[in-house]
């Protein structure tokens, strides 16, 4: 008789992860967004990921919780993530970035 069974070396406890960067595409109906990160200040230097995004994951634009269809193009984000044991990722929140306001020039 055949038993399975998992190696606890094999299993890894889930990690948190928190990104930015820019959405670069939204699409509701797949539930997905693409999210461009530069992971330096070189703006030559930048890598493109399509996240998928669950039901449970909460969306917020300021304090207020937003539907996936209302994030736009452009918005600076902060992803957070859960990597499971076997290295699949889950987006459990995104939170748009308050856009810095430039200061007025006084004349």
């Amino acid at each position: 008789m055949a038993m399975l069974g998992f190696c606890q070396g094999d299993i890894r406890p889930p990690q948190v992860t928190s990104n930015s960067g820019e959405i670069i595409a939204v699409d509701a109906e797949k539930s997905t967004v693409g999210l461009r990160q530069r992971p330096t200040a070189d703006p030559n230097l930048f890598f493109d990921v399509v996240l998928a995004v669950p039901p449970a994951a909460r969306i917020l634009k300021g304090n207020v919780d937003v539907k996936l269809s209302e994030l736009k193009v452009g918005d600076q984000v902060m992803v957070r993530c859960v990597t499971d044991s076997v290295g699949r990722l889950t987006v459990e929140s995104i939170t748009v970035q308050a856009k810095e306001l430039t200061p007025a020039v006084r004349q």
